[in-house]
């Protein structure tokens, strides 16, 4: 490519694809620190051309009307890659503030933070009477809850205990166990296996939806126990659910950290294991792979955030289906943490995991 074609490249690139893609909350970033033309140019050019020192150091201003064909080259390679979510633009923008001197964003956060602490501790400055008669008043409230005989009840709104766990995070109750079921544990699990067993091929197909409840979760959201003190394995197996849902469950547990696979290729590997041990008698398709996590009790243990819809979109979630699903971002979120990319249309970057044995 010529030294011209690489100049309008760049331009094109740094002042109007980046832009508009942040301006457009483009799902390839979790996260568009700038939106101006100009901040693209710098944070790339310190990173891609500067590298150690501001760009100003490397090359002479104007830098579009300075740089080589070597600097146009990194420049662009470095731009296409945050527009296509292989690159971290927070990250490149707090590299690129810190080779000038500046916080970065991160840092000026720490530092409100620590001045905010600091003001905690610091002596009070004398106060009004205003002041003090509002705080006697705040007092002779706190002692009227706080303070009361045995026949007085405060108007305090119970608590719930915070060791019990809702229902909602809870693992599907054996077939029985409900006061008033009268449906028998095989007339269970017999609709279970039929829902499993669709045999419809096509794996295009919305795979179905599976719970984003995190195993063993408090009413307020936090874990009781670290995601490593669990073993996720022996959840599995010490569940009531079917014999099915707990082979596809185990097959998750496979899928390593950082990486996704598919509602098809899961059902390709089980496919090709049930030939092999000519046990099969149908076809599993992407749609059973998809039942068979509905309401996974174990997550985000048992990782079914892990599976994507075929072409790396994000599939299911929670309930709910696509990127407009009530859970779509959480589930993207999950993966984001782990190292998993998004490019411009919301698509996992790389390729699907099939590395089962």
């Amino acid at each position: 490519m010529s030294l011209d074609a690489l100049r309008a490249t760049w331009t094109t690139l740094y002042a109007t694809t980046l832009p508009q893609l942040a301006k457009a909350r483009s799902p390839a970033q979790p996260k568009w620190p700038v939106v101006l033309d100009h901040c693209f140019a710098r944070i790339i050019l310190d990173n891609a051309v500067g590298v150690t020192t501001p760009w100003m150091q490397a090359v002479r201003a104007p830098a579009v009307k300075h740089m080589t064909e070597a600097q146009f080259s990194a420049a662009i390679e470095l731009g296409t890659a945050i527009a296509e979510g292989k690159e971290d633009l927070c990250g490149l923008n707090e590299r690129s503030l810190k080779l000038r001197g500046k916080e970065g964003t991160k840092g000026a956060k720490e530092k409100g933070k620590s001045a905010k602490e600091e003001g905690k501790g610091s002596q009070a400055r004398p106060k009004d009477e205003n002041s003090q008669i509002q705080e006697v008043h705040l007092a002779k409230r706190k002692r009227k809850v706080d303070v009361t005989d045995d026949n007085e009840t405060p108007n305090v709104k119970k608590q719930k205990d915070a060791g019990t766990i809702s229902k909602y995070f809870s693992p599907p109750c054996p077939a029985g166990a409900i006061s008033g079921n009268t449906k028998s544990k095989s007339d269970l699990d017999s609709k279970s296996l039929a829902d499993e067993k669709d045999h419809d091929l096509n794996h295009n197909q919305q795979a179905g939806t599976h719970s984003a409840s995190p195993a063993g979760a408090t009413p307020d959201g936090k874990q009781e126990a670290n995601e490593t003190d669990i073993d996720p394995l022996q959840l599995i197996a010490n569940s009531e659910i079917t014999p099915f849902r707990k082979e596809v469950l185990t097959l998750l547990c496979s899928i390593p950290r950082g990486k996704y696979t598919t509602y098809a290729a899961m059902a390709r590997h089980v496919n090709r294991v049930r030939s092999a041990g000519k046990t099969a008698t149908s076809q599993t398709c992407a749609r059973a792979i998809g039942n068979a996590m509905r309401n996974n009790p174990y997550a985000p243990v048992v990782p079914c955030h892990r599976v994507l819809a075929t072409g790396g979109s994000i599939g299911g979630f929670g309930g709910d289906w696509g990127d407009e699903g009530k859970h779509a971002g959480e589930k993207r979120r999950l993966l984001r943490e782990e190292g998993l990319r998004f490019d411009g249309k919301g698509k996992a970057v790389g390729e699907a995991w099939e590395g089962w044995t």
